[in-house]
């Protein structure tokens, strides 16, 4: 039986990633997030991590240092960059501590579920239906994949589709603004009333922008130095036109143990992204993932994202029955070696509901010969078609 507060304690189950908050843009919008403090405020685009106890302690001063370091990154102290290993120490005391929080949300939303019993799959339909409506209550927030309305390179003085002002690189980092006071530009809780100055999101201190009630934006920034605008708008078309995300039924055959490999330290692999043309960006990648299904065998690609690891990946449905570039699915190794891929969790990238994002697409490793009927498929209108047509 699903209840009212399993979706109000849906913060304590899953863990987010934001979209495009706080690195530049081929990285951020794909990067994990924890959940805020207050369960009702959600970051931009969360998608739910499935979390593997499979940490192991020293002591009680391990335990203690750990809770404080998951407890100090945040929603917003995503500063983990990558490196050899899978995941760092602090990812490690992170993802055991809302391992323990989803157990606890676990058992409280499913009256007489014991904490040793195994999953069964009446169970796994049902946490599926609350990641599900997490999953929908997301991507209508303020600063949610639907509220994404423009990303706009800056790269001399212009103006910026959908918002008042001109807008132009700044000296030292960051957009500068020039605007009137009859512009409504708000930047850090003041009024523009001539120029002023928008910190990125690689500063230590970044903007904020308001422009109306609904509308906001902060900067990004790009891997060659460059800076873009986005505006998000809490009422934006795709807002309004949304009537939920198409997704298959829960398919249990589809929930795969394989084998995770570390990769020496260092170790990238070019993705291509969907506006790029045909240019790659470098992706550190910890290890392999590797499974055989139905007599093949696979030896999968993800790339480190916060601290997960995200698999980019395409199948026969693509297109189909699915979203035509792909999807994203976020896992996590567990101490023994072994890796759980349960394509139920499997998501649509931001690009499904924004054309302002820009996505990763599957490398010919991750790309399924097969049909994965499993995870997310589409974004619908209110009348049931495709909300991007």
């Amino acid at each position: 039986m699903l209840f009212g507060r399993c979706l109000r304690s849906a913060c304590d189950l899953f863990a987010d990633f934001a979209a495009a908050k706080d690195e530049p843009e081929d990285r951020a919008e794909y990067r994990e997030q924890e959940c805020d403090e207050n369960p009702n405020e959600l970051t931009e685009a969360p998608v739910v991590r499935v979390f593997h106890d499979r940490y192991h302690r020293d002591d009680e001063d391990d335990k203690a240092d750990d809770a404080a370091e998951c407890e100090g990154d945040g929603v917003h102290g995503n500063q983990h960059t990558g490196g050899g290993n899978p995941l760092s120490r602090g990812d490690a005391a992170c993802a055991r501590k809302n391992v323990q929080k989803y157990s606890r949300v676990r058992r409280s939303c499913h009256e007489g579920f014991d904490k040793d019993e195994t999953m069964s799959e009446t169970n796994a339909e049902e946490e599926l239906a609350v990641y599900h409506a997490r999953r929908e209550e997301s991507v209508v927030h303020a600063r949610g994949n639907l509220a994404l309305t423009n990303t706009q390179w800056v790269d001399s003085e212009q103006t910026i589709y959908g918002v008042p002002g001109r807008w132009a690189p700044n000296d030292g980092g960051g957009l500068k603004v020039i605007a009137a006071a009859s512009d409504s530009i708000v930047v850090d809780g003041a009024l523009v009333d001539g120029e002023a100055v928008v910190r990125g999101k690689d500063d230590a201190n970044p903007s904020e922008i308001a422009f109306s009630e609904t509308v906001s934006g902060f900067v990004i920034a790009g891997d060659d130095g460059a800076y873009a605008l986005r505006v998000w708008d809490s009422n934006s078309d795709g807002i309004q036109q949304f009537g939920g995300i198409d997704a298959f039924d829960y398919n249990s055959d589809w929930v795969i143990t394989g084998r995770f490999i570390e990769n020496p330290a260092g170790t990238t692999m070019g993705f291509e992204h969907l506006k790029d043309s045909g240019k790659t960006k470098e992706q550190v990648i910890p290890g392999e993932i590797r499974f055989e299904k139905d007599g093949v065998e696979y030896n999968l690609a993800a790339f480190k994202a916060g601290r997960a690891l995200q698999l980019v990946f395409a199948d026969a449905t693509n297109g189909e029955s699915t979203y035509s570039v792909g999807r994203f699915l976020f896992l996590a190794p567990n101490a023994d070696g072994t890796i759980t891929l349960d394509f139920n969790r499997a998501v649509l990238p931001p690009c499904a509901f924004s054309y302002n994002f820009n996505c990763p697409l599957p490398p010919k490793q991750n790309r399924f010969a097969v049909a994965i009927e499993a995870g997310e498929k589409n974004v619908l209108a209110k009348d049931g078609s495709l909300l991007h047509g």
